[in-house]
């Protein structure tokens, strides 16, 4: 995607307006970066007028971007889905316990 469009229309949407001054990174020696300087660090750094999803990504990492060695896997890891299906099954279970009148609790505990 074109780099000067990709960063006007993260500047210019309401959204990102208000959250321009927020951390959005924390470097290796602990510095953080608002939304705000690393746009700009992005528009002087990367040189080619397109980047990529990940190339922009890469820009929030730890190192501020990646090496060439590196790749940012975007999609939920196996643990995470489980993890995930488990706290959806608590919401589900906490749902139907919220259902339960007054006599339905006092039978499921006192059974």
């Amino acid at each position: 995607m074109d780099l000067s469009n990709l960063i006007d229309a993260i500047a210019e949407d309401d959204f990102f307006q208000d959250h321009m001054e927020d951390v959005v990174r924390e470097s290796l020696d602990g510095e953080n970066e608002s939304l705000e300087t690393l746009l700009y660090r992005i528009m002087n750094d990367f040189k080619k007028p397109n980047i990529s999803w990940l190339q922009f990504l890469g820009h929030f990492s730890k190192r501020g971007r990646l090496q060439g060695y590196n790749e940012i896997d975007v999609s939920p890891s196996r643990e995470k889905v489980q993890f995930l299906t488990m706290a959806e099954q608590g919401l589900a279970q906490d749902k139907d316990a919220s259902k339960e009148g007054e006599e339905d609790k006092i039978a499921r505990v006192t059974n």
